[in-house]
């Protein structure tokens, strides 16, 4: 689950050269209880699915889709991630260590909301080094599916959010 920074850049890179298909306002997905909730459990759980085997805790790392993707500017969307989470629950594993937590679909709404406002906040990281037109565009079209105050929260808890999962700079 370990990502790093130069990584994530790269995957970045990518995505900035891309188009993103914008939506309607987006609506807030995420309270600070919800957030709370979502951090506490999110380690137990892995460690869970990681017990199972990369058959069962893989889709989770691979969520961003990957460098091989038909159309890479759509690795980190809200749509490939909310992808990756359906592929990943589709194992009736998976679902058990859910429910033994207490999430249900809102585990789907709550993790594509976390990491869409955490690729946010990294492309304005980016940004401010590098601040190159694609990078705003990108910025831009992510507005369109992540609330301002989701990414504000994500912001608030970024590094308890790397900590949880398991992302390093």
């Amino acid at each position: 689950m370990k990502r790093s920074c130069a990584a994530l850049a790269t995957f970045t890179l990518i995505l900035a050269l891309g188009a993103q298909t914008a939506w309607a306002a987006p609506a807030r997905l995420l309270s600070k209880a919800t957030l709370d909730r979502f951090l506490k459990d999110f380690p137990a759980m892995m460690a869970e699915l990681e017990a199972l085997g990369d058959e069962v805790s893989g889709p989770f790392e691979d969520i961003g889709g990957d460098e091989g993707m038909a159309d890479p500017s759509q690795a980190f969307s809200a749509e490939t991630i909310k992808a990756g989470l359906a592929a990943a629950l589709a194992d009736a594993r998976v679902k058990a260590i859910l429910v033994r937590y207490g999430w249900n679909d809102q585990f789907v709404t709550v993790y594509t909301a976390i990491l869409s406002g955490y690729t946010y906040i990294m492309f304005e990281e980016i940004y401010k080094a590098y601040p190159m037109a694609e990078y705003k565009q990108y910025m831009d079209q992510m507005l369109a599916s992540v609330h301002p105050d989701d990414i504000a929260l994500v912001r608030a808890n970024l590094d308890r959010i790397k900590a949880a999962l398991e992302m390093d700079d």
